[in-house]
């Protein structure tokens, strides 16, 4: 999984397993350019919100 893959299921889909996870992934986000939190909400849209479905 790409990161920001993983940072679209953590801050997105609210999809972590630790606190850990999430706090990992705001930090990233810090360092992605405009294109790359597009992107993030592009993967986002792609997947299912598996959040209502589990």
């Amino acid at each position: 999984m790409s990161n920001l893959q993983n940072m679209s299921r953590v801050l997105h889909s609210h999809d972590w397993a630790t606190l850990d996870d999430w706090v990992h992934a705001v930090d990233d986000l810090a360092d992605l350019s405009d294109d790359d939190i597009d992107e993030v909400v592009r993967i986002a849209d792609r997947e299912p919100d598996r959040m209502f479905f589990e």
